[in-house]
């Protein structure tokens, strides 16, 4: 009869936030800085800065990220004193809406909030476009 000797197979399963990727060789995830919409990653490896304009998603079938420029104003660049990038917090991603905003692209008003008659801010429900609207017309 033969024996024959198990072999040992290290597997490590990486799993890293939004915006990182895992190296095998290394064990530790580490920032995606080679994705140009990337400016730079927090020393804590969680969140990312992004080139200021960007709006950031995560795609739901791959948990990866993605970027599209959305309308001017719409976003809040937190930016982390003079270093370059705006903040990305997945797990908060409203944050990276002006204020009164949030969803896809930052298009929608929070609830208690509507559309000024510019249709491009949203402002407490006193200031918005029906209340305009109903002041032009009395």
């Amino acid at each position: 009869s033969t024996e024959v000797e198990p072999e040992k197979v290290d597997i490590a399963v990486g799993s890293c936030h939004p915006g990182y990727s895992y190296n095998e060789v290394s064990g530790v995830c580490e920032c995606e800085i080679s994705r140009r919409q990337i400016v730079r990653c927090d020393d804590q490896l969680r969140y990312v800065y992004v080139q200021e304009g960007q709006w950031v998603g995560i795609d739901d079938a791959t948990s990866q990220l993605f970027f599209t420029a959305t309308i001017p104003g719409f976003l809040d660049c937190q930016q982390e004193g003079n270093l370059p990038g705006c903040l990305y917090m997945y797990d908060h991603p409203n944050s990276q809406c002006a204020s009164g905003r949030k969803g896809t692209l930052c298009s929608e008003c929070v609830e208690g909030y509507g559309l000024t008659f510019d249709l491009l801010r949203c402002r407490d429900d006193c200031s918005s476009f029906g209340g305009i609207i109903l002041y032009i017309v009395v």
